[in-house]
Formats: structure tokens, C-alpha cells, sequence
């Protein structure tokens, strides 16, 4: 008498399924059906098809979110990977309680250094704000959003380079050389401590001459401890914004999430954030420019560039 792992086999035969050959009870009753012959067993990927196949997924992210970014922002490619985005913020306008414009005298007082405010025409100011990779500085820091902001006939104008990969810090620090170069002063804020000397340390990783020199700098870090703390809990940009401008900012990116946030675009084309770095980004400059507005403004000047500076 057959077996029933033989029955099975013969019944598994007569439908047209091919088996292996009956080794006992416990295969039997499996039923697993096998291949006619090894070639049809499907062949596992290897390790580099299997890289490759992440690698073209992480592009198609890439690319669907770099059109994200683009028609999100209107940002224009200008460079390999480097984009800008520019804004234009028609003069006179309101930041906090603020007036920005002609209002303004066309010569201001920039606060340089304790005692040493010289009189500088306003288009002559370049003011500057980066992002970065991370928040620690040093060789391995990355600025991949550079933020600069000149006065231009009745409107400020605000371009920001953005890197969307580390091949655009050449065209970045090209444009860079382009604006330091054509303006009298430079305007940040802890800028002498943080953005400056990283840029500088970007140049020479490049082999590049860095274009500062002995360009003057107004860093308003300073000028905020020196003329306008009264009481302050600290000289940081926001409460500088909240305490002398009068400006609170409204779903603001925080600075510490910012290099979080580029490495969910540089990883995965996540753009979501993007905007609202770019936001978080244009907001520190016209702050700095509105920060230079009230240390110039007839109510401001006399004790804050009398006995004070």
C-alpha cells in the first residue's frame, strides 16, 4: 500500500504541480512545491543592486523635492546646485514697531566698536546671516543658506544663496567675494564670533583667499550689550527683536532645528522645512537692518551715541 505522502504526490501529479519526491511524512504534509530545476528559483539581489536601487529612490526624492522647493520659494538656479531666492521689501515699511525707509537718514551712524561709530551711507551696508550644518562651527560645518541684504534704490533687497548640495559652495562663496567686495561694511550679528570666522574657514578648505580683510564690521551683538540692554535676560537676536523692535515672530523655525531639518533635505529631499528656513533666515536680516533704523532714530541717537558709546 502507498504511503500517504506517495498518495499526496500522485494526486499532486494528476493537478499538474510538481513536487519534490516524497521523503516522508512530515515533507508530505507540507505540500511545499518545488522548482523544476534551480535556474527557476529567483535570484536574490546583491548588495550592489540592492545600493543601487536605494541610491535611484533617493534621487527621485531629491528631484520631486527640489521642484517642491522651486515652485514653493521661486528660488532660480544661478550656480551647479546653488540656488537664490530673492525678495524685495519696498521701502517705507513697519517691522514691529519700526519704520524702515526713507525716513531714514541716507548717511547712518554704525556702531563699530565701543566709541567708534562712523557716518556711512546706507547703501553701502551689506548685511549677513548664514545657516548651517550645525551649530558648533569648525571644519566640518557646512554653510549651506547664506543670507545677504542690501539697500537698492526705495526697497531692501534680501537674496539668499541656498545649497542644495556640497558641490554649490564654490558658486556660494563666489557670490559671497562678489558682495563683500562691493560694499563699505558689513552688518551681523554675532557675525565677528560665528558666521565670519567660519566662512573664513570655508575659503581656505577651498584654497581661496577669504574676501574680509580688513573690511569694517558691525557686529550688533555688541552694539545690543553696550547701548540697548536695560534689564534684558540676555542680548540673544529675539530678545533683541521683542525688546527693542517691538517684533515677536510667529511659527518661527528655531535656529537649533535649522541643521536638522538640512539634513532631512541633503538625506531625503525632505523640502517641507525649506521655506521656512528661507523665512527664518530673511527675518534675521531685516531685523539688523531695523536694529541700525532705531540706533539712527532721532529718539535713540542722542543717549545711545552720546556719553553711552
Amino acid at each position: 500500500m502507498a504511503s500517504l505522502g506517495e498518495r499526496l504526490a500522485r494526486l499532486a501529479r494528476q493537478a499538474g504541480v510538481r513536487t519534490a519526491p516524497p521523503v516522508g511524512l512530515e515533507d508530505a504534509e507540507v505540500g511545499v512545491a518545488m522548482p523544476e530545476s534551480a535556474s527557476d528559483v529567483p535570484a536574490s539581489p546583491t548588495l550592489a543592486e540592492r545600493l543601487d536601487r536605494m541610491t535611484r529612490a533617493r534621487e527621485s526624492s531629491r528631484r520631486k523635492g527640489l521642484a517642491e522647493m522651486v515652485e514653493a520659494t521661486g528660488a532660480v538656479l544661478v550656480a551647479d546646485g546653488l540656488y537664490v531666492v530673492e525678495s524685495r521689501e519696498p521701502l517705507p515699511f513697519r517691522h514691529g514697531r519700526v519704520t524702515i525707509g526713507p525716513g531714514l537718514a541716507s548717511r547712518v551712524s554704525v556702531p563699530l566698536r565701543r566709541g567708534v561709530s562712523p557716518l556711512l551711507s546706507l547703501d553701502s551696508l551689506l548685511f549677513l546671516d548664514t545657516e548651517t550644518s550645525g551649530l558648533a562651527g569648525g571644519t566640518g560645518t557646512f554653510v549651506f543658506l547664506l543670507g545677504l541684504a542690501r539697500y537698492e534704490g526705495a526697497a531692501l533687497v534680501v537674496r539668499q544663496y541656498f545649497a542644495t548640495q556640497f558641490a554649490a559652495e564654490q558658486g556660494l562663496l563666489d557670490a559671497l567675494q562678489s558682495a563683500v567686495s562691493a560694499c563699505d561694511c558689513m552688518v551681523s550679528f554675532n557675525g565677528k564670533s560665528f558666521d565670519v570666522p567660519l566662512l573664513k574657514t570655508r575659503y581656505g578648505l577651498r584654497g581661496l583667499a577669504e574676501p574680509f580683510g580688513d573690511k569694517p564690521h558691525c557686529d550688533l551683538l555688541h552694539a545690543a550689550r553696550r547701548l540697548l540692554v536695560d534689564g534684558w535676560p540676555d542680548c540673544r537676536l529675539r530678545t533683541t527683536e521683542s525688546r527693542a523692535l517691538g517684533f515677536d515672530r510667529v511659527d518661527d523655525l528655531p535656529g537649533s532645528e535649522v541643521p536638522a531639518a538640512w539634513q532631512r533635505w541633503l538625506t531625503h529631499g525632505d523640502a517641507r522645512a525649506v521655506p521656512r528656513i528661507l523665512l527664518h533666515n530673511r527675518e534675521d536680516l531685516v531685523s539688523l537692518a531695523a536694529i541700525v533704523g532705531l540706533l539712527n532714530s532721532c529718539e535713540a541717537r542722542a543717549p545711545l551715541f552720546g556719553g553711552m558709546a
